[in-house]
């Protein structure tokens, strides 16, 4: 999701030496038109793709929300831990840890919601246990 401040100066950025702003101005309208971008609460946007994506995990989730998985044990959760630090050259914050519990607790469904880069991909074990899956794309 952008603003449509934002939205705007990357379609001026990305035109710069290419084309004038009044065109940026039309290239976006056409991707409106199309559907391509599509408008959301509070003057933010976001892709067609993007938003079907969402929409089909919000409906996976609803889905799968009465199932019951089986806990990840201590030493899963430890090794997990571990083997996620090798790979960031450095220990799992606190915040990162108590995500990894959140996600490999009881319960068929668990959302972890962040900000982009803000290490959700890293509280993931490197492995999954028996019977999880991980959506991703």
């Amino acid at each position: 999701m952008v603003p449509e401040r934002d939205l705007h100066a990357l379609a001026y950025e990305l035109a710069a030496g290419v084309c004038c702003p009044e065109q940026a101005d039309r290239v976006l309208a056409g991707l409106v038109q199309s559907g391509e971008l599509v408008a959301l609460q509070g003057e933010m946007w976001t892709t067609r793709e993007l938003r079907e994506r969402e929409q089909a995990m919000l409906t996976l989730a609803a889905s799968r929300a009465g199932e019951r998985a089986a806990p990840v044990s201590e030493q899963t959760l430890m090794q997990a831990q571990g083997e996620t630090g090798r790979e960031l050259g450095g220990a799992m914050s606190e915040e990162q840890r108590e995500a990894l519990r959140s996600v490999t607790g009881r319960g068929g469904v668990s959302v972890l919601v962040g900000q982009a880069g803000r290490g959700r991909a890293s509280c993931y074990p490197p492995h999954q246990a028996p019977g999880r899956r991980r959506a991703t794309r």
